[in-house]
């Protein structure tokens, strides 16, 4: 409503992607609360790849929203009109600081779980979003370049690119069932081959379950 009310693309944008950032969230909820559930004989390893699936369910849907951005404010460029600047400021600074809380909030999960970093990515991506539409109205508000708007908009859908590629890259190893990036498999070979009494290693697997679950 403030995007639409303010006439703003970057701020329009910016609350396109505190909509996925509940979708996010909620995708983490549901995954998470499905991991939980106790094992079976039919899963023996429980519902933990569910986080996976949501991590790649997140990153594809943010990479859908940076291209719906950037498209929009190519089209801008070419007719910029000048925002409301007081709405368009202060719903930045809010959209800022409830960014900032929740990604401090969330920062220390985020080393732990695959699916927790990606709302981490969703909340910290979009503080700086919020930041990119501050400094915009400001310098609209100086100089009267009504094109910084689009613009904002365009690097919005740069930053969300960029940490989309990553979470998409370590969902998709996992899914491929690839090494765990935190683990070498030649040196696990090494360490099983110091063992007193083996002989050799053959046809050795190592992949990852989840982010925090890895076989061999």
């Amino acid at each position: 409503a403030g995007g639409f009310y303010s006439r703003s693309l970057a701020l329009l944008s910016d609350a396109g992607h505190v909509f996925m950032d509940l979708t996010a969230l909620l995708f983490a909820l549901f995954a998470l609360a499905l991991a939980n559930r106790p094992i079976s004989d039919r899963r023996t390893y429980g519902l933990h790849r569910l986080e996976v699936l949501a991590a790649l369910a997140n990153g594809g849907l943010v990479v859908g929203l940076a291209f719906w951005i950037f498209w929009e404010s190519v089209n801008r460029l070419a007719s910029p009109g000048k925002p409301r600047l007081v709405p368009m400021a202060i719903l930045g600074i809010l959209g800022l600081l409830v960014n900032v809380i929740v990604a401090w909030r969330l920062h220390d999960f985020s080393r732990r779980d695959i699916n927790l970093r990606a709302v981490f990515l969703h909340v910290a991506s979009d503080a700086l979003a919020s930041l990119g539409v501050v400094i915009g109205a400001v310098v609209i508000a100086l100089t009267g370049w009504t094109f910084v708007d689009p613009l904002v908009g365009i690097a919005i859908a740069l930053i969300i690119l960029v940490n989309a590629a990553g979470l998409l890259r370590d969902a998709l190893n996992l899914l491929l069932e690839g090494v765990p990036r935190h683990l070498q498999l030649s040196e696990i070979e090494a360490a099983i081959r110091a063992v007193p009494g083996v002989l050799r290693v053959e046809d050795l697997h190592l992949w990852g379950l989840c982010s925090h679950l890895s076989s061999l």
